[in-house]
């Protein structure tokens, strides 16, 4: 993708980047790539410059983040168990649904790429499985908060 990384024995360092490089994806057990990876990584493949593919092959129904993402600007096909990924596009502030964890996860992702207030409602899920997200998130400059709707 374009990103300078450095690993060490107990470190990541992950340098910003001007400009992100398409990618193709497919998900596998272990060791390959994490399906529990695919829908936030989505949020990123937004902001690559080119068309990503992703492939989708352990699980069904992970898709359903793609009509929110779309929403909020992104341009994102879907067809069967791959999805084609249009970039570099921004995103825009929306009021969206989280309808699992992971999902749930990709939008707070693209709430805090895009411009405006993104409202993700039926949060619960992600809060359960993201133990203090949004204190992890505002201590690192993220401006986020929860409200009772």
């Amino acid at each position: 993708m374009g990103v300078d990384i450095e690993v060490g024995p107990d470190f990541v360092i992950v340098s910003k980047t001007d400009s992100l490089h398409p990618v193709k994806i497919k998900t596998q057990g272990y060791p390959g790539f994490a399906t529990d990876l695919q829908q936030p990584v989505t949020v990123l493949l937004t902001q690559c410059e080119g068309d990503s593919i992703l492939e989708e092959t352990v699980y069904e129904n992970r898709f359903k983040n793609v009509p929110y993402l779309n929403q909020m600007g992104a341009s994102i096909e879907i067809s069967e168990k791959r999805i084609k990924i249009h970039g570099l596009t921004p995103l825009k502030g929306e009021k969206v649904e989280a309808t699992d964890l992971r999902a749930g996860a990709c939008l707070v992702l693209a709430g805090l790429i895009a411009d405006g207030i993104t409202t993700i409602t039926n949060i619960g899920p992600v809060l359960r499985g993201y133990e203090h997200l949004v204190e992890k998130l505002t201590d690192v400059g993220a401006s986020i908060s929860l409200k009772e709707v």
